[in-house]
This record gives C-alpha cells, sequence and structure tokens, in this order.
C-alpha cells in the first residue's frame, strides 16, 4: 500500500531540512516500538520535503520528524495507492466502488 504525501512545512525556526534528515527519515526510525518500513524523502526546500511511505502508523510523518527534531505544522497527502487526491477540495471525499477494493 503506498501512500504518497505532498509537500510537508516545518516551523520556520528549526534548522533547515538537509540531506542527512533525508537519508535517516527513508531508511526508517523506530516509532512506538516499531520500526518503520523504508520510504522514499525528498527534500524540497528548507522547510519543505516529499515522502513516499509504503506503511501507515497513526502520526507516523509527525513522529518521525519529531524524532530528527522537527516539527510539522503543514501535512497534505496528494495520492493513496492509484487515487489522486491533490486536486480534491477540504472537506470533500472520493467515491469508490467495490470492484476497485484490493483485499
Amino acid at each position: 500500500m503506498e501512500k504518497i504525501w505532498g509537500a510537508l512545512r516545518l516551523k520556520p525556526q528549526q534548522l533547515p531540512l538537509d540531506n542527512n534528515f533525508a537519508i535517516k527519515m527513508a531508511g526508517g526510525l523506530v516509532i512506538n516500538r516499531k520500526l518503520t518500513l523504508p520510504c522514499k524523502v525528498t527534500v524540497l526546500s528548507q522547510d519543505t520535503f516529499k515522502i513516499i511511505l509504503t506503511q501507515g502508523l497513526n502520526r507516523q510523518i509527525r513522529k518521525m520528524s519529531y524524532q530528527l527534531g522537527y516539527k510539522v505544522i503543514d501535512l497534505n497527502r496528494i495520492r493513496f495507492e492509484h487515487y489522486l487526491l491533490a486536486d480534491l477540495p477540504e472537506g470533500k471525499w472520493l467515491e469508490i466502488d467495490k470492484d476497485n477494493i484490493v483485499k
């Protein structure tokens, strides 16, 4: 199950994001006594990154960022599996028919 998140913005007074941050996030961190699966992380600017997860633990991105000394202040999911969510207005949802559900 692949979950793709859009840009995540961090608090302005924090140290700028760098390649070291991306490497640590991508390799997996222990949260709630579980090692997160490897993921793809791209630093887009000094306070924004993109992440592609293969699992979705509760508040995973926020907890992983916090472990590395960062607090996420804005988080946008742009895709879930093959469903694009980027253009979906806030508070709206997609209807998914039962033929599209993978068991």
